[in-house]
């Protein structure tokens, strides 16, 4: 298991009542670039059994990259097969070919951004993504790609959808984070 796997499922796992786990997932492709939450959605309604197919929700570890010296934790959603008992997704790779991605579901991210007092106010259902170097965990923010240290403030669900839309609000936030 990545380092950056396992860090993640301790951070993770002490914000989420819901259990964290790294799962194989066969990749099978046919879904819309950058559009993995669409793609799952859609896919589990177009088919004809529509109890077979449920969204899934976590995140894709990429491996440790050297030059950068870190690695890219990026939120994400794929599809779970009831009958066939196995994760499918249908999004295609990212762009980077050479990169594999470890699968770790994460159902407290997608739990939390579709309560309808939650959702009517987020800009999307994908959430923040991150980035995990030197033992430490930065947020990747939408839309500037701004890195922010999550420092001891902890992994909770909602940081992952919070509104970092300018940099008076990305300092309001930091000071938050630094209170809790």
């Amino acid at each position: 298991m990545r380092k950056a796997v396992r860090e993640l499922l301790k951070q993770r796992q002490q914000s989420s009542e819901d259990l964290l786990k790294q799962v194989d997932v066969k990749q099978v492709g046919g879904g819309r670039a950058k559009d993995c939450f669409n793609n799952s959605v859609d896919f589990a309604v177009q088919n004809s059994d529509r109890e077979r197919y449920k969204i899934v929700s976590g995140w894709l570890v990429g491996e440790f990259d050297r030059e950068f010296n870190g690695t890219a934790i990026i939120h994400h959603y794929w599809n779970y097969d009831t009958k066939t008992k196995e994760y499918i997704d249908i999004t295609p790779n990212i762009d980077d070919r050479d990169m594999t991605y470890k699968y770790v579901v994460d159902t407290e991210l997608m739990a939390y951004s579709q309560q309808p007092h939650i959702y009517e106010i987020i800009d999307d259902c994908v959430g923040h993504s991150m980035w995990y170097s030197n033992g430490k965990f930065s947020l990747v923010t939408k839309p500037f790609l701004t890195q922010i240290p999550v420092g001891n403030c902890g992994l909770g669900t909602e940081l992952f959808f919070m509104d970092f839309g300018g940099v008076d609000k990305i300092n309001r936030a930091l000071k938050q984070m630094e209170v809790a």
